[in-house]
């Protein structure tokens, strides 16, 4: 679907732009002259609704840590495996931030998480991380482990594969493959395998590949969308690609507005956004 290049224009510039300016004070370690409904919700949670992926604390923490931006074939498996525990367990967590994050031995999870009883067990893992709760547990620190060799064994195949491959592989081939992924649901998936290509170890894909992603998964990104007059609920997959894509390129050319270095602008982080935005609407 090809939208005008206006329709993009006005929906982006009112509210959304507002949104992301609204916020963007946090980035740079500002408040604004008075705390607005929205900012005290986003800095409360900033972890669950501030639109710059990979500023929010959780991130920013881990990215300290240079493996997590540019990982070596030797900090590959470990990469991986401390990813998923990230994504599957700590995030959000009280004890998020205690950690460096970045386990290469079965013992520095136990050194730090400690026998894995449930008196604790909220500390270390927020069980609404992404919304309801649901079967988040440390308990499942073995699985995840051998998971993440699986999966790192898999990316270092003599042919990388893509990031559409990876997202597959990592969905669906778990049974086929000996490893599982318990939690975890195509949101969090998808999270996790973004956060392999800020590690370097997938390439990113083109913008239109994750339109097509975008579509598919249809939840936020897409509400989102719709709340912002760029498609109609009725919207079928292609149409919801093609939206985000034009406005992912629109907002791409917008560096007075958007700050694009500052924030951390990219197709990710865009999708991030979109989400954070429908979440937060009622406070804008």
């Amino acid at each position: 679907m090809v939208l005008p290049t206006v329709e993009i224009a006005e929906s982006l510039t009112h509210p959304f732009v507002d949104f992301i300016d609204a916020v963007l004070p946090y980035v740079r370690g500002e408040q604004p002259a008075k705390a607005s409904d929205l900012w005290k919700n986003v800095v409360t949670a900033a972890n669950k609704l501030l639109p710059f992926r990979e500023r929010a604390p959780g991130r920013a923490h881990l990215r300290v840590n240079p493996v997590f931006t540019s990982a070596r074939p030797d900090t590959a498996t470990s990469v991986v495996r401390s990813l998923i525990i990230h994504r599957g367990i700590t995030f959000n967590s009280p004890k998020e931030l205690d950690h460096p994050g970045l386990f290469t031995r079965r013992q520095d999870w136990y050194s730090f998480r400690g026998d894995g009883g449930d008196t604790d067990e909220a500390l270390f893992c927020d069980r609404r991380a992404y919304g309801q709760p649901n079967d988040r547990s440390s308990k499942h620190f073995e699985t995840y482990w051998r998971a993440g060799d699986i999966i790192s064994r898999y990316l270092n195949a003599p042919t990388p594969p893509s990031f559409v491959e990876t997202l597959s592989f990592v969905r669906t081939n778990g049974p086929l493959e000996g490893f599982a992924l318990p939690s975890f649901g195509p949101l969090s998936t998808l999270l996790l395998v973004e956060d392999m290509v800020y590690a370097g170890l997938v390439s990113w894909p083109s913008v239109e590949e994750f339109g097509a992603v975008v579509a598919e998964l249809g939840k936020g990104a897409t509400d989102a969308l719709v709340m912002l007059g760029l498609i109609s609920h009725e919207a079928s997959q292609a149409e919801i690609a093609g939206a985000f894509v034009q406005t992912y390129r629109y907002a791409n050319n917008l560096p007075d507005n958007f700050n694009v270095l500052e924030m951390g602008f990219d197709m990710f982080m865009l999708e991030h956004a979109l989400c954070k935005y429908k979440r937060c609407y009622a406070w804008l």
